[in-house]
């Protein structure tokens, strides 16, 4: 359920390995493809979860995935299939997949948080990362369709929600570090080096990230095609401010960075990929693309 980058993605990993399965999508269109290549199409989120006994779902935020699950006309619980696992892929806060467990429990079927590490590519090789929590016996039931999309999988515990809290960790870690390597690039480039010379440098110390190694000559390169939109990268930012303040912590270097990403949001940036911060540093910096 759900079929934008990732989710379109996570789909066509299943159909190449378990041959038949539904998919449901808002707009249509977008399974199209899929359908044309043996699975069915669903025109709801109820005939989806009538049909299935496990559903992965990939949805932008919490507000979009709510009534999905929820609607008690067309979504996942209008189906009554006592018998399904929902494992929600999405994106969202602890604090929101805890409601959505326990609003799930009241209709008698099973949630697992499943957020995943790793772009589209990496779902079309099965080579994520999925963070698992929720009961444990439920995990063990699903656990060879989760091996589908990637080996190394972390199971997280019990508690609802916490697969979440990680993920959003580590989504910050990789806005965080985005910006510093645009910095490390542009300061480079600005006083004459080659950026090209630092990161092979970098990368060739333990300091080195996947990102530098992957996505930096990209940047350099100027190529900013999306594996994940800085817009939704954005999103994410904003969901862990939400949740440290919900916690009472502060994260200041966390909350400077998602202000960058809002600008870069809001000035045009906001479909490139979000590596294409560093195209918003040159900007402010008035430095030619």
């Amino acid at each position: 359920m759900g079929l934008g980058l990732l989710g379109h993605s996570i789909a066509t990993r299943f159909l190449e390995t378990e041959k038949i399965i539904g998919v449901y999508n808002r707009n249509m269109v977008k399974g199209k493809d899929l359908e044309s290549n043996g699975a069915i199409l669903y025109q709801t989120p109820q005939q989806l979860a009538a049909n299935s006994d496990l559903i992965i779902s990939c949805i932008l935020d919490y507000n979009s995935i709510y009534p999905l699950n929820f609607n008690k006309e067309n979504g996942i619980i209008a189906a009554e299939n006592s018998n399904l696992i929902v494992a929600d892929a999405s994106t969202i806060s602890p604090f929101e997949s805890a409601i959505c467990h326990r609003t799930f429990k009241e209709h008698n079927i099973e949630m697992l948080s499943m957020p995943v590490m790793g772009g589209p590519s990496s779902a079309l090789k099965g080579e994520m990362v999925p963070i698992v929590s929720g009961n444990k016996t439920t995990y063990e039931k699903i656990k060879t369709y989760i091996e589908k999309l990637g080996k190394i999988i972390f199971y997280v515990g019990d508690t609802e929600g916490s697969a979440n809290a990680i993920k959003l960790a580590l989504n910050l870690n990789i806005g965080l570090i985005a910006c510093a390597l645009s910095e490390g690039i542009l300061l480079t480039h600005k006083y004459g080096a080659d950026p090209k010379i630092f990161l092979d440098i970098l990368n060739s110390t333990y300091f080195k990230t996947g990102m530098s190694e992957f996505k930096g000559p990209k940047m350099i390169n100027k190529n900013f095609e999306p594996s994940f939109y800085l817009k939704n990268l954005l999103k994410d930012m904003d969901l862990v401010q939400d949740t440290a303040k919900t916690l009472g912590l502060s994260l200041p270097v966390s909350e400077m960075s998602r202000q960058l990403y809002r600008q870069a949001n809001n000035q045009g940036y906001s479909e490139l990929d979000y590596t294409g911060i560093i195209s918003y540093y040159k900007k402010i910096n008035e430095m030619k693309e």
